[in-house]
């Protein structure tokens, strides 16, 4: 999904539905992610078992080498089960979370607020441009080849805790569909 179907998306239920919608900021993102908690997830620290909490890079990915992008899991091991040298892909080899790549929102426990899948599953777009850290000479708003990117943040399947956490973020072209990203919603309470 881009950033600009996912802002698409959000211009065109305003629309429809006479509210305003909106791709969240990373401050709204991040306070919803943590929920109250000054953790770097919701539920504790980046060595925790997350399999109850949420879809990232675990031991199930191992289990997949040959193909992590293959959604048949018989097709993915390249019919040799024994595969195993090519198991490149950096997971938690302590947690499995049962997830083959991304899940159906709603599969894993929400946070205290009622939120599901605000870590891993997939990245979630957010409306803020990409500041560099540290900031970069002028308004730093611009990549190094002077394009603005967009902020994602949570993680996905194929990310490792330490890439997931409610502080955590990456950046990507606006107009990029990236394979592992998609996004949440923020609609406006109407005002009196």
């Amino acid at each position: 999904m881009s950033w600009q179907k996912a802002v698409a998306f959000c211009e065109w239920l305003s629309a429809k539905s006479g509210r305003k919608v909106r791709l969240p900021t990373e401050a709204e993102w991040e306070w919803a992610a943590r929920a109250g908690s000054a953790k770097p997830f919701w539920w504790g620290e980046r060595n925790d078992d997350f399999s109850a909490f949420a879809n990232l890079a675990d031991i199930s990915l191992s289990d997949y080498a040959g193909n992590p992008y293959e959604q048949d899991r018989v097709k993915a091991r390249y019919g040799n089960t024994e595969n195993l040298f090519d198991n490149w892909v950096p997971q938690a080899h302590t947690v499995n979370d049962g997830a083959f790549l991304e899940e159906k929102s709603g599969k894993w426990k929400p946070n205290p607020w009622g939120l599901f899948d605000m870590h891993g599953n997939v990245w979630e777009w957010t409306q803020s441009k990409y500041l560099p850290y540290p900031y970069a000479e002028g308004d730093g708003r611009n990549a190094p080849d002077g394009e603005t990117r967009r902020v994602v943040r949570g993680g996905s399947w194929y990310s490792r805790p330490k890439r997931a956490t409610a502080s955590f973020r990456r950046a990507y072209r606006p107009y990029a569909p990236v394979y592992d990203v998609g996004f949440r919603i923020v609609v406006e309470e109407e005002q009196p």
